[in-house]
Order: C-alpha cells, then structure tokens, then sequence
C-alpha cells in the first residue's frame, strides 16, 4: 500500500522487539557500506558476488549459532541449570555483569562480530582476485 522497497522489513519491524530490528538495521547499514567500499573499488559483478555471497554465509553462520545457543540454553534450564555461568564456576553471574563494565563488553563484542562481517567477505574477495 505505501510502495516501500521492502514491505516485509517494515511488518518485521512492528512486531519484533528492538533488539532484533536494531541487528537487522545494522545489517543493511553493514551491506550498504560494503555495497559502497565494492563501488569505490570498481570492483566488477562477479567480485561483487563473491562478497556478497560470502557475507551471506557468515551472516547465516551467526544465526545458526545463535539458534544452537538458544537450544543449548532452553536444554540447561530444563535440566535445572540456571546458567552456564552457574555450571562452570558455581556462580549465578559474574560480578561486572551488572555494572557499566558488562555493557561496554557487549558493546565490544558486537564491534568484534561487525569486524567479522566486514573483513572475512573482503578478505575473501582479495584471495579469488590474487
């Protein structure tokens, strides 16, 4: 009805929580500056492809993992496990988690996951063009 590129990203939008919209957001903005580093480059379709595709396969492999994760997490608290935490050091949590220290390490490790999305499909691209 409003003509939008993408229909299905603006339903997603409505119904999913922020946390996931905002990862997808940061994909598109991720896709968008390797559309524009590829156009810098003049890199020709078949390079093109070849990020493209790449990107894909470590986006997919992210979620695969995050789904496992999921499981692995459902199993624990059906076997009464509270967390894997609690499992490995008899600890609920650990103590920063509930500082200012535990969000700037997630933010850390969502900067470590960008940089895996950015530099293995490139990194893939400079080894098919050598």
């Amino acid at each position: 009805m409003i003509k939008a590129p993408a229909p299905m990203l603006i339903a997603v939008g409505m119904y999913l929580p922020f946390d996931t919209t905002f990862a997808v957001f940061v994909g598109g903005m991720l896709k968008l500056a390797a559309d524009k580093f590829l156009i810098k480059r003049n890199a020709d379709e078949k390079q093109k492809t070849i990020v493209e595709n790449i990107g894909i396969l470590v986006a997919a492999g992210f979620i695969a993992g995050e789904a496992l994760t999921g499981v692995l997490l459902a199993a624990l608290v059906l076997l009464g496990i509270p967390s894997i935490t609690s499992l490995l050091t008899g600890q609920n949590a650990f103590e920063f988690t509930g500082s200012a220290m535990g969000g700037w390490l997630s933010i850390l490790i969502f900067g470590i996951v960008i940089l895996g999305l950015i530099r293995i499909p490139l990194s893939a691209l400079k080894n098919k063009v050598e």
